[in-house]
């Protein structure tokens, strides 16, 4: 094959080849589109909240919905869109059995972004816990917004309490755990 002839043919399979990498970006571009619009969970941010906010969150996360991207803020409409879980236990805190209402910690997190499982909590009232070596993929520990049905207040504790299960998981009811049962949550920075 004479060398014309051979680079005429080099040049037209860089040309083809050129071309089926610019559609197949394009593709790819434009699957990636789809999936950030049409799939909000695969979406590296998250809606703004529009209700008074509950929770915020910061640290390892992957996901944000604030202005300077370094933080998800959480209001009861976004939590109430994520599957319920609801359970009925007895604590120490709280007189008989009680039913709550809320997010399982492991889906609440996975929907924020969070790297971890761990983080550190912080309560209305000051207390701060790093929360540590809990299963939550094993035991549904849920951030709860409902006692007996009805919206928690900071008056009874609220507006977020993390509860375990401590009636359908006995061994889950020691004093470690119960130090991470945390009320009034108001921010959880994820370590």
């Amino acid at each position: 094959m004479p060398i014309t002839k051979f680079t005429e043919v080099t040049q037209t399979l860089r040309k083809t080849q050129c071309a089926a990498s610019a559609k197949g970006f394009s593709m790819l571009l434009s699957l990636a589109l789809l999936l950030g619009t049409a799939f909000p969970a695969f979406s590296a941010d998250l809606p703004e909240a529009e209700g008074e906010i509950l929770i915020k969150i910061t640290g390892n996360i992957s996901k944000s919905n604030t202005e300077g991207k370094s933080s998800v803020e959480i209001d009861k409409a976004m939590l109430e869109s994520l599957p319920v879980v609801t359970f009925s236990t007895v604590t120490p805190w709280t007189e008989g059995n009680v039913e709550w209402t809320g997010v399982r910690l492991n889906e609440f997190l996975e929907y924020i972004g969070a790297e971890s499982h761990e983080f550190h909590v912080k309560a209305l009232d000051g207390y701060e816990v790093d929360f540590r070596n809990v299963d939550l993929d094993k035991f549904p520990v849920i951030l709860a917004y409902k006692q007996n049905g009805e919206y928690m207040s900071v008056r009874n504790l609220g507006p977020l309490w993390i509860m375990f299960p401590f009636a359908d998981f006995p061994e889950l009811d020691i004093q470690f755990n119960r130090s991470l049962s945390v009320w009034q949550v108001r921010e959880i920075e994820v370590l």
